[in-house]
């Protein structure tokens, strides 16, 4: 199978047309860009604000911080167990 070289010089010329063509672009300043709907930026806020805890929130996990550490936290396995099954039923109904 022989392979001439007639359709090279073309490829090359598109391509160098193309690279000036995109440094073109460069220079007039275009840029892409990425617009998000309101709802969009209601999400976002939404993490933002829940990845950061209350000043109430953070008491809270530090005061059972310190009962874990001293050994003095306990709560009732039939509480846990009612805390899941809770849990379970109501994510089942939703």
């Amino acid at each position: 199978m022989k392979i001439d070289g007639i359709g090279r010089p073309r490829a090359i010329k598109n391509y160098i047309n193309n690279a000036n063509n995109n440094s073109k672009a460069e220079k007039k300043g275009k840029k892409d860009r990425v617009s998000l709907s309101e709802q969009a930026l209601l999400i976002q806020k939404a993490k933002e604000f829940a990845s950061e805890p209350s000043e109430e929130r953070q008491e809270i996990i530090t005061s059972l911080k310190g009962q874990l550490k001293a050994g003095d936290y306990n709560v009732d396995g039939e509480d846990i167990a009612n805390s899941i099954l809770d849990n379970i039923f109501s994510n089942n109904l939703d």
